[in-house]
Order: C-alpha cells, then sequence, then structure tokens
C-alpha cells in the first residue's frame, strides 16, 4: 500500500504530514537526535512546554515557529511503540524547492528472544527513485528483505502517473522464498497455496473491480514457482491501473462490500460514516494539484546494531509547493471537524471552525520549512521542532485573534507566546501595546525593545489590536530574529540589541570580555548579524569568532552604541564577539641613522592571537603621524620613514578602531649628522681650502717673476 502511495506523494511529503499532525517534539541533531530524557508522566496541559514565535513581516505575512516538549503517559497496552525520530529541511532552489529528510524508527526490544535473535539477522534494503513534471510522475523501487533460513522476499516496483488524465499504471514484481522448517511449513503446504491461488486471486481482482466500479484493474499472477526439499519459492506479478484515487473512494463509498458472487466466506463490516469521512478526506492527499515531484531518491535499511529503520532521501518540487501544503491542511481539518462534529466540548468545536476558516483564507510559502521531531511513547516524551512557515492571513488582526481565542480554549503557563517584529529588504516591523489597549491585553512577562513581546499563552485577550508600526530597514538583515541580552556594570544596566536570520538555539550569554551566540540554519544559505553593544561594556578591538574562527566585522558608532556586522555560512554555530586590546608589536632595521637618512619599520597586528589583515597602521614619530600602510594576510606591515633631523626619537605604530587608538611599544631611533654633514668641519675644510688655493697662487705669481 504504502509503495503505491509513494507513486503520488514522496516520502518526505508524508514525513512531513506526520510530523505537522502530531503534537510531538523534536531535537536540533542530526539523524540520531540524541533526546534528553523526560521522566514519563500524565500528559495534561501544564506537562506540555514550548515557545510558539509569530513574525510579523512588513507584507503582513507571519512566520511560525514552534518549539514543543510533552510529557507523555505510557501507553497502558501491553504492546511497546517504536521511537520515531525525524529531521526535514526544505530549501528553494533555482525556482523549485528541495526538501531533505533523514531519521530512524527504533524498534523496542522485545521480551521474546526468538525475536530479538531474528530482528539480529534481518535484512532490509529499499531504494526508491522518482521523477516527473507537471504532467507525469515516474517511480522505481527495488526492495530485499530476508530472514535467513526463513524467508527472503524481493520485490521491484515500477509505476507511472498521468495527472492530466488522472490515471496510473503500477506494475510489481515480487519474489518470495519460504523456507520450510523455520516457518513451520511442508511442501504440502506450498501446493495448497499453489492450488488456491486461481480462486483466491479470483475473488481479490473481483472485489477491488467491481467495488470500484471498474476504476481500477487489478491483475495478480503467480507467474512461476519453485518447490525444492528445503524451500520453495513463488513468483508474482501483478497490475494496478486506472483512476486509483478515485476508485479507492468509490470503495470506501461502498464499505468494501463486493457483489454476491465474489463475497467472501464472513461478510465486511460496514466502515462508521465518519470513518468513511475521514478517509475519503485522506484519498485526497494523494492527488497532486499545486505540486510535484521532479527528482527524488530515497533509501531504506535495517541497522541491526542499534536496532532501527533507517532512512534519508531528498525530494525536488516545482510547482507551489505552498498552495500543496494548504491542501493537506485544510483536508486534514476538515477531516478533524468532522470527527469532533457534535461531540466534546463547544469552546474547542469554535475553535476548530476558526482554524479551519483561518487555514483556508490564507496563503502559505514553505520553502524554507524545517521540521524536526522525536517521539518516544514508551519512555514518555515528546518533543516537536518547527521553523520557517510563512502565512499570509487576509489580515494580521483576524489572525491573532484566533490566537487569543486559542489562549482561552487551550490556556497553559508552560507555554510561551512571542509575537516580533521583522524585516525585509526594504523595512522592517516595530511592535507595541497602545496606550489605549492596555486594559484589555494580557500583561506582557516580557518586552522586548520596540521588536518583541513575550506573554504566557492564557487568556491573552484583545492582542489583535497590537500596533504594527512599518519603519525603513536600517540594520541590513532579512528576515530577522530579535533579543535583548542585558548585562549590569556597577550597579548600571546595560541592553545589547542582536538581529539575525539564525535561529537562536541557545540564550545569549555574557563574560567579561565577549557575548556568545549558538545558532542554526540551514546549510547552504548565508547567516547574518547585527548587534548593537554599548561602549561602556567594550575595551577594546571587537571581532567575531566563529566556531573559533576570526571574522572581522563591521563595526560602525552609533551614538553611545557600536553597531556590530558580520555575516558567516549557516549551520549550527558558535558565534562569540569579542572585544580585546590589540597586540602591536614593531622592529626598526637599524637604531640609528644619518640625517635624511631612511628607516624601515617593520611590525604585526594580532587581536586574540588572530592575525587581523588588511587594516591600515600609522606609523608615528614623537606623537607625529609620518607614513600609513596596511597589514597583509598574516597581519604585518612595513613602511621606510626618511628623517631629516638630528635627535633621537621615539617610533610607535597606531591602530585605530572607530573611536579609539591602540599604540604599540615605542622603538628609540638615533638621527646623527655625519662628518660631512657637520657645519663647523664643513667650514673648516671650506678655509682650508681657500688657504691652500690663496697659498698656491701666491707661490705661482712668486716664480712668474
Amino acid at each position: 500500500m504504502c509503495r503505491g502511495m509513494r507513486r503520488r506523494i514522496p516520502t518526505f511529503y508524508m514525513i512531513m504530514l506526520l510530523a505537522l499532525t502530531l503534537t510531538t517534539a523534536s531535537s536540533l541533531n542530526a539523524v540520531r537526535c540524541q533526546a534528553p530524557y523526560v521522566k514519563p508522566t500524565v500528559l495534561r496541559p501544564g506537562n506540555v512546554s514550548g515557545v510558539v514565535v509569530l513574525k510579523i513581516y512588513p507584507d503582513d505575512s507571519v512566520g511560525l515557529t514552534e518549539t514543543f516538549e510533552a510529557n507523555l503517559e505510557k501507553p497502558r497496552w501491553n504492546v511497546s511503540i517504536p521511537r520515531i525520530c525525524i529531521n526535514m529541511t526544505s530549501r528553494p532552489v533555482g525556482g523549485k524547492v528541495e526538501q531533505r529528510a533523514s531519521g530512524f524508527v527504533e524498534m523496542p526490544e522485545s521480551p521474546d528472544p526468538k525475536v530479538e535473535e531474528a530482528l539480529e539477522k534481518m535484512v532490509l534494503d529499499i531504494v526508491a527513485k522518482g521523477s516527473g513534471n507537471e504532467n507525469e510522475t515516474k517511480w522505481h523501487v527495488n526492495a530485499n528483505f530476508s530472514l535467513p533460513e526463513t524467508i527472503e522476499v524481493s520485490v521491484e516496483l515500477s509505476s507511472y502517473g498521468n495527472v492530466v488524465e488522472k490515471y496510473s499504471d503500477i506494475n510489481i514484481t515480487l519474489e518470495v522464498t519460504l523456507y520450510y522448517e523455520a516457518l513451520n511449513m511442508t511442501k504440502s503446504d506450498v501446493r495448497d497455496i499453489v492450488v488456491a491461488w486461481p480462486i483466491l486471486r479470483g475473488l481479490i481482482e473481483a472485489a477491488v473491480i467491481q467495488a470500484s466500479d471498474e476504476l481500477i484493474d487489478l491483475s495478480i499472477k503467480l507467474e512461476d514457482y519453485t518447490i525444492g526439499p528445503d524451500s520453495a519459492t513463488l513468483l508474482f506479478e501483478a497490475r494496478v491501473s486506472g483512476n486509483l484515487v478515485e476508485g479507492l473512494r468509490r470503495f470506501i463509498e461502498k464499505s468494501i462490500t463486493p457483489s454476491t458472487p465474489v463475497t467472501p466466506p464472513a461478510p465486511m463490516p460496514e466502515i462508521p460514516k465518519e470513518a468513511r469521512e475521514v478517509l475519503e478526506a485522506m484519498l485526497s492527499l494523494l492527488e497532486t494539484r499545486y505540486a510535484w515531484v521532479e527528482d527524488a531518491e530515497f533509501n531504506m535499511t535495517w541497522d541491526r546494531e542499534d536496532g532501527a529503520f533507517v532512512f534519508e532521501g531528498y525530494t525536488v518540487y516545482g510547482g507551489d509547493l505552498g498552495k500543496q501544503y494548504k491542501m493537506v491542511w485544510t483536508t486534514l481539518l476538515r477531516a478533524q471537524l468532522t470527527f469532533m462534529a457534535g461531540k466534546g466540548r463547544e469552546d474547542v468545536q469554535k475553535l476548530a471552525l476558526e482554524v479551519y476558516d483561518l487555514v483556508t483564507n490564507s496563503e502559505f510559502d514553505v520553502d524554507e520549512l524545517t521540521v524536526s521531531m522525536d517521539v518516544n511513547l514508551d519512555e514518555g516524551y515528546a518533543m516537536l521542532n518547527l521553523s520557517g512557515l510563512k502565512i499570509k492571513p487576509k489580515s494580521i488582526p483576524d489572525f491573532l485573534s484566533v490566537v487569543s481565542l486559542a489562549s482561552e480554549v487551550m490556556p497553559s503557563n508552560r507555554l510561551t507566546l512571542v509575537v516580533q517584529g521583522s524585516s525585509d529588504a526594504e523595512e522592517m516591523v516595530e511592535v507595541e501595546i497602545p496606550l489605549a489597549a492596555e486594559e484589555y491585553i494580557a500583561e506582557p512577562v516580557a518586552v522586548g525593545g520596540r521588536y518583541r513581546i513575550e506573554w504566557r499563552f492564557k487568556k491573552l485577550g484583545a492582542i489583535d489590536r497590537l500596533k504594527l508600526i512599518k519603519k525603513p530597514n536600517t540594520i541590513g538583515i532579512i528576515d530577522f530574529n530579535y533579543i535583548e541580552v542585558k548585562k549590569t556594570v556597577d550597579g548600571a544596566e546595560y541592553v545589547v540589541e542582536i538581529f539575525t536570520n539564525s535561529s537562536l538555539v541557545e540564550m545569549p550569554t555574557f563574560a567579561d570580555d565577549r557575548l556568545e551566540i549558538t545558532v542554526s540554519g540551514v546549510e547552504g544559505t548565508l547567516g547574518a548579524l547585527n548587534a548593537s553593544i554599548p561602549k561602556t561594556l567594550v575595551n577594546g578591538v571587537i571581532v567575531i569568532l566563529v566556531d573559533g574562527e576570526l571574522v572581522k566585522p563591521s563595526v560602525k558608532l552609533m551614538g553611545e552604541s557600536y553597531v556590530v556586522y558580520a555575516t558567516y555560512s549557516h549551520s549550527l554555530r558558535k558565534l562569540e564577539i569579542v572585544w580585546s586590546p590589540p597586540d602591536i608589536k614593531i622592529t626598526v632595521d637599524r637604531s640609528e641613522v644619518d640625517v635624511g637618512g631612511e628607516v624601515e619599520v617593520s611590525g604585526i597586528l594580532r587581536v586574540l592571537g588572530n592575525p587581523m589583515a588588511g587594516e591600515k597602521v600609522n606609523i608615528v614619530v614623537d606623537g607625529v603621524r609620518l607614513a600609513e600602510t596596511v597589514t597583509d594576510e598574516e597581519g604585518r606591515f612595513s613602511a621606510r620613514l626618511k628623517l631629516e633631523k638630528e635627535g633621537e626619537f621615539t617610533v610607535k605604530a597606531v591602530y585605530d578602531f572607530v573611536d579609539q587608538s591602540f599604540e604599540s611599544e615605542g622603538v628609540m631611533v638615533k638621527v646623527v649628522l655625519a662628518w660631512y654633514q657637520n657645519p663647523v668641519i664643513l667650514g673648516g675644510m671650506a678655509a682650508a681650502i681657500v688657504v691652500a688655493i690663496a697659498v698656491i697662487v701666491i707661490l705661482s705669481r712668486r716664480r712668474s717673476f
């Protein structure tokens, strides 16, 4: 059944549905999740904790981020439930959307040693590849399963679906090898299967064809078989074709009751009306209406060491994936309303209707959707992280009104709601509670400057009356998250404002000389950070360490704060905004030089042991700046000075950082007159020359007489 569904909805699409419909939980780590253990307890509203962030954009859309943890009551039945861990990320690529998924399904330990022994020997390998366009979809699946000396199964499936004509064609080749002893079978049992197969085949084919009003054509053949002394091999060929979705819908409408000629020995029970409506609604999820698979690959294997099914893969979608998701969500909500009709609390039914109306009248952007979940019912915990979902409601007040109703119907002191302004390339949004509405809106837990307000998710009141102010984007970051960090120094409280397009994994922490932030983002995208740090907190040059590697930020002085801006490649990153006095060292190639001679000054500029490349350094002689140079990639610099004055001089290197200047230690250079530069010697020599010339002249005249 799953393979037949996969031709219409790739595995990763089904993963998304599971992640969005379960009130579960997750981790940001990779495939294995490594989720912390939560002591199991009875699930009540007070045992669900988390944060819901609503980011308001200038185009009146809302970004949704959710993080939930829940303590669950252990199931009362004796059957253990597998642990499920899934991570899915989406990103736009060349006008399409690529979704990548990975995870595992960890099987619980069985009290039966035979089952454990079988799992240790089991082999499973599934590879599925898909391709298509807006008109058709093709899938090819190879699967191999075996329990050595027990059973071996090999499946090859090829499918073709024509969206326009609503036609599907699935061909399946199935080879099964049965080992008599392990399965407690004999050759006679296999022969009975072979003999009975034509009758069984006729019953199955006729039931499906008739119940689907001949919209589905099914053919199952026992193509070949071999009955050996220890095992038997059966080869089946099957083909399913027609309008599968509509055929299944007809099948459900008839409650799976075939006509008299093919009635099985025991009549099939009728499906209740409510269940039929839900099943029919779920069938619409199999239809490709607005988005289609262009390229996909999926792999699943059985990890015997960890006792888990491990999977990973990707899907590239064309079309409008947001509309496809909207169809999915409205269908699921409609199914939920069908179940709830006339049952339970009226306020819950009202909330469900409001949510359904909101979804129906909204547009969705899922191009950067990320879902991460980890569910372990046996251990009693569940976690979910969801981010990157953008909703364009009919209006922001309508959206906030539904949120307020939810806080009335399902209040929780352990859930936090954050309403935050965000930005596009041109504008940014500020959020505030108008004075006229203060008495009608619940008191916030915290207010973060002009951009962020936090409440407990309990009787929020008229939050639809929040004031949203649009202003020019002055921070240079699109789609920012905002956080404030406070630090007290000498009794005075200072606030650091942080804007980033990354997700905050942990709250920022302060040390004496740095601010540490752990962030994450979709790999392959660019992260950006803008931080406003009061001057009082900074003593030195500001740099940023990204996972320990130095990144030179842009730093400007605005008022009484330094504004720091930097970019980095997205992943799970540790960012450290560090301020430290620079280390400047210089040397000269000679300590004494003649007047008018040149001295070469060399040096190096470092911060926290890291070279500072591309920085201007001034060479100063007795407080006078005589030369300017630029550091190379290793932070080294050099300049030649021509000294025209006799005396002893102190040479220093000066580095200017915004409004601060830092000097190296001074190096003494002595400038002296060469003997040929001394005026006394030169005067004496001139006089001697004059006297010599005079003597020569006199002697020459005497000789002439």
